[in-house]
């Protein structure tokens, strides 16, 4: 049998390991660095251990959700943008109504609101915390369920 020289001499063990484990320091320290330079600069996300060293998390504003109301037209007045549902005169926003039919999808026009279509809809969000202005909302979308 015969044995065979190792090419690395047994001193130079521990100076790989050594030279490994900088390397591998100075990879780590660079990519937490560019990590927090994208943070910083808006374009990721803080992760957890970001947010336990105490750096600044961004929170993005609530979005308003809107509750889909069902309702049955009984009349359209088109000159004073308002619907009859239910026997309740609603208003609609004339700049921001947005109509679709609701099985296709597609956009639907004020002109095909006729007394007896039934609709889901939508009204504009209440400012927060003025509870008085809630009578004043107006209708912003509307989905055409069936028409007569």
């Amino acid at each position: 049998m015969s044995t065979m020289k190792p090419w690395i001499p047994a001193t130079a063990v521990p100076w790989t390991w050594l030279g490994t484990c900088l390397l591998a320091g100075a990879c780590a320290v660079w990519v937490s660095e560019s990590r927090a330079m994208q943070v910083a600069a808006g374009r990721g996300t803080p992760t957890a251990s970001e947010a336990v060293r105490g750096e600044p998390r961004v929170q993005a504003p609530a979005a308003a959700t809107l509750e889909l109301i069902p309702g049955t037209v009984v009349s359209v007045d088109a000159s004073r943008t308002s619907l009859v549902l239910s026997g309740q005169t609603v208003r609609w926003h004339p700049t921001q109504l947005r109509l679709f039919h609701s099985a296709s999808g597609t956009p639907a026009q004020v002109a095909q609101l006729r007394p007896g279509t039934r609709i889901r809809f939508a009204l504009e969000p209440s400012p927060a915390g003025d509870a008085s202005a809630a009578p004043e909302r107006r209708i912003v979308l509307i989905y055409l369920e069936t028409q007569p």
